[in-house]
């Protein structure tokens, strides 16, 4: 590969997510002149680890890689199994934590009301409890991203809930990768709370915060254009340091 070459990115989706999630983000990313590669094949693995290992078998020989919630659970197993081949890390509302009791009571829950309610509406339910201001996200888009959990199925939804409740902590990983990394983040995130986020910031040496204003779990639907200048941002970053900002924030 030439100097003026870049590298692909690649875009882990989340939980009951697969390609048509990363929608507004991948033209985005295609323009500024990047291979942009979102895995798939490993929805119905049995754990993280092993999502992570299908994951691994289409991450070229080197990328950049962006997790966004259960994707940065899989991004950090591949910061302990692959790191050789991430040129620099984009963690997008999501934590390196373990699970704790209370994400574990609501993801019960959540299982419960997709298998009470069906996935249709436990899934747009869920979507747009996971936004600041659900109205902000185009009618056509929302029903484009409830098919999408649909055609995952139920019993998707149940194995990898059970895969997030049984994760390792991801911390280690995290703290010990040597490339760049950014961490964004929508300030009224409830699901994975700026806490995590700024967690991840203060072990990642040289990382850089990036806060979305105005946007919750599902900022790269919800402010597409904010995430969009963060992801343009990390993909133009250079080697880590440690004099980055403490956090800026993208309006």
């Amino acid at each position: 590969m030439s100097a003026h070459e870049k590298l692909p990115v690649m875009l882990i989706p989340g939980l009951q997510c697969d390609r048509r999630v990363w929608q507004l983000q991948i033209p985005f990313i295609e323009a500024l002149g990047h291979e942009v590669i979102v895995p798939d094949g490993h929805f119905s693995a049995e754990s993280i680890a092993d999502m992570a290992e299908i994951v691994a078998r289409q991450l070229p020989e080197k990328a950049h890689v962006a997790g966004w919630s259960m994707g940065g659970y899989v991004l950090c197993r591949l910061l302990s199994t692959h790191a050789r081949q991430i040129a620099s890390v984009a963690m997008i509302a999501t934590s390196a934590q373990p699970e704790n009791a209370r994400r574990t009571t609501e993801r019960r829950a959540a299982m419960m009301s997709a298998r009470r309610l069906g996935m249709e509406k436990a899934y747009r339910a869920s979507l747009e409890a996971c936004c600041f201001r659900p109205e902000n996200v185009p009618t056509a888009l929302m029903d484009d991203l409830v098919a999408m959990g649909c055609d995952l199925g139920i019993e998707t939804f149940f194995s990898q809930q059970a895969a997030i409740i049984a994760r390792a902590d991801g911390r280690p990983a995290l703290a010990s990768y040597k490339g760049p990394v950014t961490i964004i983040c929508g300030d009224e995130d409830a699901v994975t709370p700026p806490e995590f986020s700024q967690e991840m910031h203060d072990i990642a040496a040289g990382s850089q915060l990036l806060m979305i204003p105005q946007a919750g779990h599902n900022a790269p639907i919800e402010r597409p254009d904010a995430v969009n200048a963060a992801l343009a941002k990390w993909l133009g970053a250079g080697p880590a340091t440690h004099d980055q900002p403490h956090a800026a924030a993208l309006s």
